[in-house]
């Protein structure tokens, strides 16, 4: 437990509250059952018309629907709506994935699991959301081995990047020699650290994993997460923060020797979301108050603390009343659709008030 701080609470504080019930209930019944958004008694338009509102679980936010789906194959947790993005042939590919449970160790899940991070999680907010340029689920269910996944990811030509709302890090840079072991040569930073770099930090991370499990240890997710950035900075190169939390927490969904209930690191959209529920007290350091919110809504919602990070990112969207651009959503408008906040003079984003103003930009 975090040392008590004395929170003073914003009208944020029960909207966001508000908004993980409302999330929780289209999560249950309409994402993982098979009721319509409409019928479920959340009184929202925003969040029964865009279809980035519904979930508080990480598992089932789209961006993690290439993990989900490696990982449970045909047993994949919305299996209907991967085969209605990837089309019918898609169901095939999904049991590829379920045989590899008797073929893969756990260092190629965890180089699938961390391609995927490092790529961009697929993310596109529209219609291909959650598999947007995915080498993964392209390529590595003909894979055997991380040897295979590597020889893939180096030689691949398409586009396997997507920077809609998940950021490309800062790979290390080409000249630096000393990083690459093999005698390939690349044209592309990110190929070097995915073929050269990222399988000498997994095979690490999985001696140290067998550790713990030798062990019976469980290590908090903020401990992998600092190791991993620790062995960036020790190779001279850029932190991957957000990627790395991402990675972790997906390890923590799967294996034990992760713990699962322990503090994740929150994202700069999560902290945002923060800031607004509670006022900033001198001599409060943020990650202290942060983690007090964390907890204080855990006691609220039962949640565990990774599920309050992603839904507190969804929540920066939210109260900016955010409608994706493209096809998907340009059929809504813009002066009507918006999210039943209990906030309701929200200075930023798209806001109802801003209607017949010099504000309005939609």
């Amino acid at each position: 437990m975090t040392q008590a701080i004395d929170l003073e609470l914003t009208p944020y504080f029960e909207d966001f509250i508000n908004y993980y019930k409302k999330a929780e209930i289209l999560q249950d019944q309409c994402v993982l059952g098979n009721a319509a958004y409409t019928e479920v008694g959340v009184d929202d338009d925003l969040m029964t018309q865009v279809y980035i509102y519904d979930v508080v679980n990480r598992q089932f936010a789209d961006i993690n629907n290439v993990v989900q789906d490696v990982w449970n194959g045909t047993k994949t947790s919305k299996v209907g709506q991967a085969i209605r993005k990837n089309g019918d042939d898609y169901y095939s590919v999904l049991s590829e994935f379920s045989a590899k449970r008797n073929v893969w160790s756990r260092l190629e899940y965890m180089y699938a699991f961390l391609v995927h991070r490092i790529t961009g999680s697929a993310a596109s907010y529209v219609e291909d959301h959650g598999y947007r340029n995915s080498v993964v689920t392209r390529e590595f269910w003909k894979c055997d081995t991380i040897d295979q996944m590597i020889e893939v990811v180096r030689n691949y030509e398409q586009a396997m990047y997507t920077s809609k709302g998940c950021q490309i890090p800062g790979f290390p840079k080409l000249t630096r020699a000393d990083l690459i072991k093999s005698n390939n040569t690349y044209t592309a930073p990110g190929k070097m650290y995915l073929c050269e770099v990222a399988p000498d930090l997994l095979k690490q991370l999985e001696g140290r994993l067998q550790y713990c499990e030798k062990n019976e240890l469980r290590s908090p997710i903020r401990k992998i997460v600092d190791w991993m950035n620790e062995y960036n900075a020790t190779h001279k190169f850029n932190r991957f923060g957000f990627q790395y939390s991402l990675f972790v927490a997906d390890l923590s969904d799967y294996y034990d020797c992760v713990d699962e209930d322990s503090k994740v690191y929150y994202g700069t959209a999560a902290r945002y979301s923060l800031d607004l529920l509670a006022v900033k007290k001198r001599g409060v350091k943020a990650m202290a108050r942060h983690d007090a919110l964390c907890e204080l809504i855990q006691k609220e919602t039962g949640a565990k603390p990774k599920w309050v990070e992603h839904t507190l990112c969804d929540y920066k969207k939210y109260i900016y009343n955010r409608i994706p651009a493209g096809k998907m959503y340009e059929h809504l408008d813009r002066t009507t659709v918006f999210g039943n906040s209990l906030v309701t003079n929200f200075p930023e984003g798209r806001q109802k008030w801003m209607l017949n103003t010099d504000r309005w930009k939609w």
